[in-house]
């Protein structure tokens, strides 16, 4: 039995109504507006963006991604149907009219990817595939990669403003904001305070030991015979103390502790990104009233999750649109959304109405101006993906199995960062996305 929840409000109504009947309006003006939303200003690799949107908990994209109807092994999605707009095919659902809303008027910027394999089933293992490509701990994520190859300059390159983070190498390149982030405690001195009481104040011996050390130091430089290594730590020093004042500044307009919903996280995530402040960002939706997307225990609150969902993206959306980007374009042609979670629910329900984890999955991305209303992967009878061809992204046989690591190579490549070093030999990006 489906979950009994409350009536989604009028207006979600109204306002699908609303585009149906502009949609109506003349066959020219929809033409009309689709090729205003084509001609995207392009965007370099190296200055594009990127938004991370995370679902957690595990989706089930036969409830809005993926129309999966046909296939016996697939569990019937009750109240919902096939739809297709700008030449994608997704799920119209009485419980989430919004997904098929935003795909009416924002799919001619998107693209999906489907069947993909995460090759675990346990939450922490399918975060770090998902973002890393590996199980193993001491990868980086993409969003950390990316950020460590941001534009000379770039204030804050990586921030996570809620959601998983994985940096090694990037460490450097990648801060977490919020209630839990350090950027907040570091900017105010709050940090400089909690380290002295874990030290303790009255061990001054070691404080008088440093000092000395530091005073040391900078006189041995100072009289050095090689003096480009004074004035290059001496630059340092002034680079340090202009990032260090920026930051303040930035502390000032944003307010880095708010958690807040998941609205208020992407208009923080907005903002960092349209102030060229960050290159590329994290943040976690928890799904419908914070109640996760595991939902072992009655899968028909997914309509509800993706309904939530998609009310935020498509507000998202429209504010890139409406926002100039720092490369001279829209922050929409600037910024690539990536939306995914760690992985999928299971075909078949268990005895209480529920869905258990399976490890193959879709994501969503949106603008970053590629050539999209392309669908990459499927799914065969048994819900496993079909093999690819990278170069069309159609099914083929003789095609490669998708990873979240040929997902994972796709975003480097659009982010002008070689995959190589960081995905294992066998692993290309998607070339039908990158081109």
């Amino acid at each position: 039995m489906p979950l009994d929840l409350p009536p989604l409000p009028r207006l979600l109504a109204t306002r699908r109504q609303l585009l149906q009947a502009t949609a109506a309006l003349g066959a020219g003006a929809a033409l009309g507006a689709l090729g205003s939303r084509r001609a995207r200003a392009a965007v370099s690799p190296g200055e594009r963006r990127f938004l991370f949107v995370f679902a957690s908990g595990g989706w089930d994209v036969s409830y809005a991604l993926s129309p999966l109807f046909e296939k016996d092994a697939v569990a019937p999605v009750e109240g919902g149907e096939r739809a297709e707009a700008h030449g994608l095919t997704f799920v119209d659902h009485e419980r989430s009219p919004t997904v098929a809303s935003f795909f009416e008027e924002h799919g001619a910027s998107c693209s999906l990817v489907h069947g993909y394999e995460v090759r675990s089933i346990t939450h922490d293992n399918c975060r770090r595939i998902s973002f890393t490509g590996s199980p193993g701990v001491g990868a980086d994520g993409w969003p950390a990669i990316l950020a460590g190859h941001a534009p000379e300059g770039t204030l804050l390159p990586g921030v996570v403003i809620s959601g998983p983070s994985y940096a090694a190498a990037h460490t450097a390149s990648v801060v977490r904001v919020g209630r839990s982030g350090q950027l907040g405690a570091l900017l105010d001195g709050s940090a400089r305070e909690q380290t002295e009481r874990l030290a303790g104040r009255a061990d001054t011996a070691h404080h008088a030991a440093a000092a000395r050390f530091l005073a040391a130091r900078a006189e041995a430089l100072a009289a050095s015979a090689d003096p480009g290594q004074a004035a290059e730590l001496a630059e340092s020093w002034r680079s340090a103390l202009e990032r260090a004042e920026a930051l303040g500044e930035l502390a000032g307009e944003l307010d880095l502790e708010s958690t807040g919903s998941l609205d208020e996280r992407l208009a923080m995530a907005t903002s960092l990104l349209a102030g060229g402040h960050s290159r590329s960002v994290v943040v976690q939706d928890d799904g419908w009233f914070d109640l996760t997307w595991d939902s072992h225990g009655e899968n028909s609150v997914q309509s509800r999750h993706f309904e939530s969902l998609f009310l935020s993206l498509d507000a998202l959306v429209r504010d890139l649109d409406g926002r100039p980007g720092p490369a001279g374009g829209t922050l929409l042609d600037e910024t690539l959304v990536v939306v995914l979670s760690e992985m999928g629910r299971h075909p078949q329900l268990t005895s209480t109405g529920g869905k258990d984890h399976w490890t193959w999955t879709s994501a969503l991305l949106v603008g970053g101006s590629l050539e999209h209303g392309l669908t990459v992967g499927d799914y065969d009878d048994q819900v496993f993906g079909r093999p690819v061809d990278l170069a069309t992204g159609e099914p083929d046989e003789g095609g490669r199995t998708l990873t979240a690591a040929h997902l994972g190579a796709t975003l480097l490549a659009l982010g002008d960062v070689d995959p190589g070093p960081y995905v294992d030999a066998e692993v290309s990006p998607i070339t039908a996305i990158t081109g």
